[in-house]
């Protein structure tokens, strides 16, 4: 019982948190002057604060301290990581929400994150399944972990923050990511081979329900019309935890391996490669906003705002339920 209490004491220590500490984000907003103009492609009407992934950020870690204290939890070596890596991207995107960064040192900070996560804190891909082998067969990464994780913390830390253009997106989308990650990872932990990968399910679904708590507790403010955005210190943040989530946790589905956590985070993937496509398509610079991302396609072919939004809810959701179906060997 234990476990469980100590995954939903997580879960609703964040919400309360991130709900009672998005109006203080707000206020720091004002302060420094971290407002968002309407213009251009923007859809709100009036200026909103940004900085709401502090709010995020801090209700999301004492979420997991508080469930670690409750539960007699030592935190691992992987927890660290995740905790030391989360925090440099979170400072990271809230430099560029303040000061605005370039594309390039964004990037490179990442990667050296990301490798530095994969490296000193072993939060690494070191198995993929082989979907032309035997049934639970690996193909062993082996000097192509460190490269194969790296492309994916990066992968995913940008696929969030890229598809946050419409109120509520991608809080929405990150929230049921993170309910089904820790379902799964609540699900396998007890039928784990080794006490070892036992934790580190344990660990993915903890994190899981820390992480849907603040964003869905995030979501009271940010959902149309938003009275504060997460900017990039929250969508970067939450890139990268549910990227190591997924290293940490569904990755180590014998059975699936990728397949889960593509599925599960199919739509901001999607929208990642598809516009990343489009823009080289079309001779224009990969790393310069446009119109190219998925949601506002959408919205050019006479969808309302809210009509993306709950169209995209609800292809994240099937994609999740269909992850989930499939770990549990019912498909």
């Amino acid at each position: 019982m234990r476990p469980l209490i100590q995954i939903e004491l997580s879960f609703v220590v964040a919400g309360c948190l991130a709900v009672t500490l998005t109006p203080l984000a707000m206020w720091f907003a004002r302060r420094v002057g971290a407002i968002d103009r309407p213009g251009g492609r923007r859809g709100h009407a009036e200026a909103t604060p940004t900085c709401g992934g502090l709010a995020i950020f801090v209700a999301f870690w004492i979420a997991v301290g508080i469930g670690a204290l409750v539960g007699g939890w030592a935190l691992s070596t992987q927890v660290w990581g995740v905790l030391i890596g989360s925090t440099a991207i979170m400072l990271m995107g809230l430099a560029d929400d303040l000061w605005g960064l370039s594309a390039a040192l964004r990037i490179v900070t990442q990667i050296v994150v990301a490798a530095v996560v994969a490296t000193v804190f072993d939060i690494r891909i070191e198995t993929l399944s082989n979907y032309f082998g035997a049934s639970g067969a690996y193909i062993y990464l082996n000097h192509l972990a460190l490269p194969a994780t790296v492309l994916w913390l990066v992968l995913i830390t940008n696929a969030i923050n890229w598809v946050d253009g419409l109120d509520g997106l991608a809080a929405g989308i990150a929230g049921l990511a993170a309910v089904t990650l820790t379902l799964m990872g609540l699900g396998a932990h007890g039928g784990a081979a080794t006490a070892a990968a036992s934790m580190a399910l344990f660990t993915a679904a903890v994190f899981g329900s820390a992480l849907a708590g603040s964003t869905l507790g995030f979501l009271r403010h940010n959902l149309p019309p938003a009275r504060i955005f997460m900017g990039d210190s929250g969508s970067m943040f939450l890139g990268f935890v549910l990227g190591c989530i997924a290293v940490i946790g569904a990755f180590k589905k014998a059975t699936l391996g990728i397949l889960v956590p593509v599925l599960v985070l199919g739509v901001p993937i999607w929208d990642l490669v598809s516009t990343i496509w489009l823009r080289w398509r079309n001779g224009q610079p990969i790393h310069i906003a446009d119109g190219t991302n998925f949601h506002y396609r959408l919205l050019s072919r006479g969808l309302s705002r809210r009509g993306v939004l709950y169209l995209l809810y609800a292809a994240t959701g099937a994609l999740c339920v269909i992850a989930l179906v499939l770990q549990r060997g019912i498909a």
